[in-house]
Parts: C-alpha cells; sequence; structure tokens
C-alpha cells in the first residue's frame, strides 16, 4: 500500500517538474496557453467537482438522506449545463481568473471585491481538502495525522506552483478516470458481492429501509431548491470552474467541455447514491464510510486502487 502511494505521488511530482520546464509565461502557468481540448478541459472538470465533498461527503450523509445524497451531483450537472448558454460571453471576457472577467463586465470595484473574497473563501476549501487527503493517507498507511496532513499540503502546493495549468490539465483527465473506476468498482463489487459478515444487513433490507430518492423526510422539493440556489450555482460562477474553461482552445471547445462533465456527472450521481445507501448498513465507522465499504466489499489486492482513487479524489 505504501509502496503504491509513494509511487503515485511520486509520478505527480514528475510531471509537475515536467510541465514546470515548458511553462515560459503567465498564459501558459494560468490557462496552459489557451490550447486545451474538449476531452483535456472536461476531465479536468469532472475531476475537480469529484472532490471531498461530493465523493466522501456525499457517501457519509447516506443515513441521513439515503438516495437524495444523489442530488449533490445532479445539482452541479444541472449548474454546469446552466453555464452552457454564458460560457461564450464569460471566455471572451475572461482573462486568467474571474476577477479580470468581474473586471470587463461590471467594473474596478467589483474586481476588487472579487479579488478578496475568492481568495479567502477558497483558503477554506484548499484547507478541508488537505485534512480529507491527511485522513485517507492514515486510514492506508501508518501515518500520523500530523505528518500526512504535511506531506499532503506539500504535494497539492508543490505540484500546482512547478506547473500550473499545465500540470494540472495533464493528471486531472487520469485522475478524473482514476476516480470514476473505483467508484465503479467499489459499487459494483457491492451490488453483487453483498456485504460480507453478520454485522451487516441484508443489501435488500437496506435499499428497502434507506431514505428514498428522489424525496424523503429529510430532503424536501424545498431542501432541493436551497441546494441549488446553494450548490449548484458555485458550478455556474465557480473560480475553478472558469479557471478550467479559460484553459480551452476557443469557445465552442469550451462549451463542449461543459456539456461532457454535465454528462458525466449523472450516472457518477447514482453510483455515489447508491454507495450513499449502502453504507447505512454498516456497522458503527471510524473514518471516511466509504472507506469501509472498500475494505468490506474489495478483495485485499484491489484495496491499493481504490486508495489512489480516493487521494485523486482531495487532489
Amino acid at each position: 500500500m505504501n509502496i503504491a502511494l509513494i509511487v503515485y505521488l511520486v509520478f505527480l511530482i514528475a510531471i509537475a517538474v515536467r510541465s514546470a520546464r515548458r511553462v515560459r509565461d503567465i498564459p501558459d502557468f494560468f490557462v496552459a496557453r489557451k490550447g486545451a481540448s474538449a476531452k483535456a478541459v472536461a476531465g479536468s472538470l469532472v475531476a475537480t467537482i469529484l472532490g471531498g465533498s461530493a465523493v466522501i461527503g456525499a457517501v457519509d450523509s447516506g443515513s441521513r438522506l439515503g438516495g437524495a445524497a444523489s442530488w449533490f451531483m445532479l445539482v452541479g450537472a444541472l449548474g454546469l449545463v446552466a453555464l452552457i448558454p454564458f460560457a461564450g460571453r464569460a471566455y471572451s471576457h475572461g482573462k486568467y481568473a474571474p476577477p479580470a472577467l468581474v473586471e470587463n463586465l461590471y467594473g474596478k470595484g467589483p474586481r476588487l471585491v472579487a479579488s478578496l473574497v475568492i481568495p479567502v473563501a477558497w483558503t477554506g476549501i484548499v484547507a478541508a481538502q488537505i485534512i480529507a487527503a491527511a485522513k485517507l493517507l492514515m486510514t492506508f498507511t501508518s501515518l500520523s495525522y500530523t505528518a500526512a496532513a504535511v506531506i499532503a499540503a506539500a504535494v497539492f502546493t508543490g505540484y500546482t506552483l512547478a506547473g500550473g495549468q499545465l500540470s494540472i490539465l495533464r493528471t486531472d483527465f487520469l485522475q478524473a478516470c482514476l476516480i470514476i473506476l473505483g467508484l465503479l468498482l467499489v459499487a459494483g463489487c457491492a451490488l453483487f458481492g453483498g456485504i460480507p459478515g453478520a454485522e451487516a444487513r441484508p443489501l435488500s433490507e437496506i435499499l428497502q429501509q434507506a431514505p428514498a430518492f428522489p424525496f424523503n423526510t429529510n430532503f424536501s422539493p424545498l431542501d432541493l431548491f436551497l441546494l441549488v440556489l446553494t450548490y449548484g450555482t458555485t458550478y455556474t460562477a465557480g473560480p475553478d470552474i472558469f479557471s478550467r474553461m479559460f484553459c480551452a482552445k476557443d469557445t465552442a471547445t469550451a462549451k463542449k467541455a461543459i456539456a461532457m462533465a454535465a454528462a458525466t456527472l449523472v450516472p457518477v450521481a447514482f453510483v455515489i447514491g447508491f454507495l450513499a445507501v449502502y453504507g447505512v448498513g454498516l456497522a458503527d465507522v471510524q473514518g471516511a464510510r466509504i472507506t469501509a465499504i472498500a475494505a468490506q466489499v474489495l478483495p485485499a489486492p484491489l484495496i491499493p486502487l481504490i486508495a489512489l482513487a480516493l487521494l485523486s479524489v482531495v487532489l
């Protein structure tokens, strides 16, 4: 396990170093020379969206939301679809980051506000990802929390500073595939293999008793409306979404990439919802519920693959 994680992190560092040698100016670093294909941008969007809250947090919410946990990604897909009509204007007015887009549309005052708000908000988001990565490393290795957090922060920061979007786009498509493969593998083994062990209830019983999709007592249509307003809109106007969109080689490519990412999120949403429901049948779980599910249903040789997939979630 440790060897697999070390090889994976070294691979990322090697990509960053190689990309750093190709970074010659600001456009290279921030928007990958504006030459990315629809496949590369879509893969980066999917890898970015399938973060800690979208996967780990959604599965953990199964006991409360049940199948309605699927709405997190479905609302995300809806937010991306809502962006498509505005993508052309945003792409033409944007440059490297959302503050420049805000200035071109509304003036220097709003740009200043955006420049202050975005870093403050995203400091918390990045910190949450580092915490999630540290907990995952602790789950699969003998590292202490402090050591795991320091390693995760160093890799995150160094990887981004070294190659910028050039390095990120190079690995995001691979990481997106790894994340989806890992989720499908865990869900497939859970669906066809059942939960071994006397402490777990049968799958049929879990599916009958878990909160239902699309709505249940813990998730009403009003909750969905609020989720669209507070969560879905981040996929329409989020800094991370725009930063990937600006890397596309033209407007048509940007729109195609957004549509591809949205289409990918829909089936992934239901896989996550199934895992959220399935996790209800486990006994007391320490740490992330998805890791507990993986440990229950997967053969031991496949555990390192899931570890890499989950680490990709927070990367």
